[in-house]
């Protein structure tokens, strides 16, 4: 839907650099898995202010599970990072 000052896409799983991400549950209160159709190495989830809530490099991976425990309940932005991309979805703690 695209009005003015307003564009909204539906979509199932978002598309992205790494192809599909998803996670699931979104929202959720406590784990969330995060999985990619593409290996990411790292990743950062950014509060809707933009206030760093974790940075976390690992060994390349499609699928890696997200503790959300520490977060106040709200929206945030996680970025899922490789060697030469980089992509966004939003995530939603209760």
């Amino acid at each position: 839907t695209i009005g003015k000052g307003v564009s909204t896409v539906a979509a199932k799983e978002p598309f992205s650099a790494f192809g599909k991400i998803s996670a699931t549950p979104n929202p959720s209160t406590d784990m969330m898995l995060i999985q990619a159709s593409e290996d990411f190495e790292q990743w950062q989830v950014i509060s809707a202010g933009g206030v760093m809530m974790e940075e976390s490099s690992f060994e390349k991976t499609r699928s890696k599970a997200l503790s959300l425990q520490a977060f106040p309940a709200g929206q945030y932005w996680l970025i899922l990072t490789s060697a030469s991309r980089s992509a966004s979805i939003p995530i939603v703690k209760f």
